[in-house]
């Protein structure tokens, strides 16, 4: 594959993730092992109404499993807002 080809192959790929979003995920799952998508996972409290941001108590670390139960993931209310960055690598 020359540079030509592969400009247009990226930008093949660029005007059809614009299209339609689920194209990397179809592409991806099309290939076994590559990808799998999950469902969403609706976050209740005990009573099993969902959980809303005002439930939550800042600087309290709650943690659930997702996908699987053994993938711990965490909550945390940080108590303010956290302003996204660059990260370099």
């Amino acid at each position: 594959m020359d540079r030509r080809d592969f400009l247009k192959a990226c930008s093949t790929v660029a005007i059809a993730s614009m299209l339609d979003p689920s194209v990397f995920s179809n592409l991806l799952s099309a290939q076994e092992g590559m990808f799998k998508a999950y469902k969403k996972a609706l976050l209740v409290k005990e009573d099993g109404s969902p959980l809303r941001e005002e439930d939550l108590k800042p600087h309290n670390a709650y943690i659930f499993f997702y996908p699987y139960a053994s993938t711990p993931c965490y909550l945390i209310d940080l108590g303010e807002e956290v302003k996204p960055v660059d990260v370099k690598l």
